[in-house]
């Protein structure tokens, strides 16, 4: 333990600097050049061609086996999963899929996840009478911390959509009129990465509710739920946004704030926007989730222009003046 502590006090001013590739290629020296091609090519989902001998995507389109997926809501490859989850189902593939409430070091760990890997593999692969799996899927719904069994993923649901109000609310009433919302991004201070959908260790669900209290984040909050509210799927959320900075990325979360008024993060996406200054419509899909919001706490969207030091940093520093534009695309919608 004292090892790992010492690490990673040494790592911490590698990995946090503001200029994150030249950090790490001054302190490793060339001994780790595949940390090295990952910082050169950071947008490995917006078509690098570096990433085009690595995308091994056609193999879902092959695969003619019985497949096991095992992940965790707050793995870093949990989109990876459930998009090959989705295709392999459109296929009519044997696929089962077991999601938990883990980070990507703690999937490997779990008791359970051992048995059904152990059990699946007896049953397709040695022809063993094992203990069958009651449901194809299998998910754990966070904030009830209970597992949930479905045919298929995503379970049935009902639409419930949430308009961004003045004041900062989340609101299922449209207000009438117009309006918008500004707050400038400085690349100097970025937006801190907690929690979330991390490789290594800082991943899962902690206490985020400092992000709130930053000038360069909006906070659209709900009012205190009257009922509980669980959501299972893939929430949506639209906006419309301009900059004057071509440059830019958009950092969204969805957080519940409990009765003592601190929030816990559910799900978020992180997306490069693309070189535009002219305001554009967005259509985020955050990553897969199951949560149950409970009665009395809040729902909240955040919205930022970083999450650092989990994305990369803009590769030029620079002020950029971010406006979103309630009247042309209010909506937030939840899929539950």
């Amino acid at each position: 333990m004292r090892k790992r502590w010492t690490t990673m006090k040494r790592i911490q001013p590698v990995v946090c600097g503001l200029n994150i590739a030249k950090s790490i290629k001054h302190h490793f020296g060339g001994q780790a050049p595949w940390m090295e091609y990952v910082v050169d090519h950071p947008d490995i989902d917006t078509g690098d061609p570096f990433y085009a001998t690595m995308n091994f995507e056609q193999a879902v389109e092959r695969a003619d086996i019985p497949i096991l997926l095992v992940g965790g809501w707050y793995d870093v490859f949990a989109p990876q999963i459930m998009r090959q989850s989705a295709r392999l189902s459109e296929r009519d593939t044997n696929v089962a899929l077991m999601m938990g409430p883990w980070n990507h070091t703690q999937v490997d760990i779990q008791a359970e996840v051992h048995k059904q890997s152990y059990n699946w593999i007896e049953q397709h692969l040695a022809k063993r009478n094992v203990e069958a799996r009651s449901s194809s899927v299998q998910y754990f719904v966070t904030g009830e911390k209970a597992w949930r069994y479905e045919a298929r993923w995503p379970p049935p649901t009902a639409v419930l959509e949430w308009y961004l109000g003045r004041g900062q609310r989340l609101t299922t009433e449209k207000d009438a009129g117009e309006g918008s919302s500004y707050f400038v991004f400085d690349p100097n201070e970025p937006t801190q990465t907690v929690g979330g959908n991390l490789l290594l260790l800082g991943g899962g669900s902690p206490d985020d509710t400092v992000l709130v209290a930053r000038s360069d984040i909006f906070a659209f909050t709900t009012e205190h739920l009257e009922n509980d509210v669980e959501v299972a799927g893939e929430i949506i959320v639209q906006l419309c946004q301009s900059s004057d900075d071509k440059d830019v990325y958009l950092f969204v979360r969805i957080s519940e704030v409990n009765v003592n008024v601190r929030s816990h993060n559910v799900t978020e996406t992180y997306k490069r926007l693309g070189a535009t200054q002219e305001a554009q419509k967005l259509v985020l899909h955050l990553n897969g989730c199951a949560h149950r919001f409970t009665k009395g706490c809040q729902i909240q969207l955040l919205i930022a222009g970083a999450s650092f030091h989990n994305m990369r940093s803009i590769p030029e520093l620079r002020r950029t003046l971010y406006a979103m534009a309630e009247e042309m695309l209010p909506r937030c919608c939840f899929l539950w």
